[in-house]
């Protein structure tokens, strides 16, 4: 399992536009996680997004998006999706170039998956639900149906509320095992990361191919946008982009 250690400080992170996954240094993939310095990143048509597509020198029209329905559907898209929300899909694959896939989140995890060896790319936001479901499993099992051996995917987990802050009704606590919750005054935390972490390698992927940028975007208040930190009045949400250049 990985230690979720992170390679710079809390006072670097603030001043970030982007942060990168140390794993995922390839001369074709784009790939970067969007900070609060990149701009708000909900709407389809917003300054936020083309900001962040002018520092990833992208253009936005070639962009797809997922609508996110908190579920673990997943599709594989093309050059006729770009420009376009999926609807009804909370990952999305590729193996065309030119296709930059977006999720945005503001607390849920936003995971990209990389096989170097048959340039695939995909992206996934998993929330509790996402997660209940294993849609990081079923993103690796997708890959491995397209050509990949998942012990060959690399996997980078971006920024997500941590266990501290992320309380959850016993409804909810009940779909994970007991080492994901920590109980406390009987109330209920999920540790969202350790849960896809823990799926990931259950589902073949080499530990030391994961990659966590471990913040929490609760407390990270000038880097990162946070629902649960902002509820009910959420000023942003960020983001993550990852794709193949020609």
């Amino acid at each position: 399992m990985q230690n979720f250690k992170n390679s710079f400080s809390h006072f670097e992170l603030a001043k970030k536009k982007l942060v990168y996954f140390s794993n995922l240094n390839y001369p074709n993939l784009i790939c970067a996680v969007s900070s609060k310095q990149i701009g708000d990143l909900r709407t389809k048509d917003n300054k936020g997004l083309e900001n962040f597509c002018r520092v990833l020198e992208i253009e936005p029209n070639n962009v797809v998006r997922a609508e996110q329905t908190h579920d673990n559907i997943i599709k594989e898209v093309n050059k006729q999706d770009c420009g376009e929300i999926v609807e009804g899909v909370d990952g999305l694959l590729t193996k065309s170039k030119n296709i930059y896939l977006f999720v945005v989140v503001a607390d849920c995890l936003p995971i990209v998956f990389f096989d170097p060896k048959q340039q695939m790319v995909g992206v996934v936001h998993s929330g509790w639900k996402g997660s209940s479901q294993n849609i990081a499993g079923r993103m690796v099992k997708n890959f491995a149906e397209i050509g990949s051996d998942p012990k060959d995917i690399l996997v980078g987990i971006g920024p997500s509320i941590c266990q501290k802050h992320y309380e959850v009704g016993r409804e909810v606590a009940v779909l994970f095992e007991r080492g994901n919750i920590k109980e406390d005054n009987h109330k209920f935390y999920l540790d969202l990361r350790k849960v896809n972490n823990s799926q990931l390698i259950e589902s073949g992927i080499n530990p030391n191919n994961i990659d966590n940028i471990n913040f929490c975007t609760f407390e990270e208040k000038d880097a990162f946008y946070s629902w649960r930190r902002e509820k009910p009045n959420l000023s942003g949400e960020f983001g993550l982009i990852a794709g193949l250049k020609s």
